[in-house]
């Protein structure tokens, strides 16, 4: 069981299925995601490899596909978790909600307080750069 561990959000100039179409492929985590040094297809999902050390070094990930929103379920060498990408379109823009989910036992192995804001942090700077980038195509 997961629970959310927080949101960002953010205001884009784009259609709701070019969004979807964009994060259903996962080679185009290199685009926005610059820790990401390898996306290799296996055949459950993908498996990604970091360029830095992280908690996780490498993971594998399935992406499923839902009416609005996209969700990579990340399994990790160390961290489970999910991401989960919903998407609100309206006339001009979409508004997507990235939210964090991690594994209910989480806590019990991780000082989650303090790597709360920290994490949020970076993962709003990876959603700026998706931004900015589906804004250009």
């Amino acid at each position: 069981m997961y629970k959310a561990l927080f949101t960002n959000s953010v205001k884009i100039p784009q259609k709701k299925e070019r969004v979807k179409e964009f994060l259903s492929n996962p080679e185009n985590l290199l685009k926005w995601d610059s820790d990401i040094s390898l996306v290799e297809k296996t055949n459950i999902g993908v498996k990604i490899t970091r360029v830095y050390q992280s908690l996780n070094d490498s993971e594998i990930v399935i992406i499923e596909n839902g009416e609005d929103r996209i969700i990579y379920d990340c399994k990790g060498n160390r961290l489970d978790y999910r991401v989960e990408f919903k998407i609100i379109e309206s006339s001009e823009f979409i508004e997507l909600f990235e939210t964090l989910f991690l594994r209910e036992d989480t806590n019990a192995h991780l000082p989650l307080k303090l790597l709360k804001p920290v994490v949020k942090h970076a993962f709003s700077l990876k959603l700026d750069n998706l931004t900015n980038l589906l804004g250009q195509i």
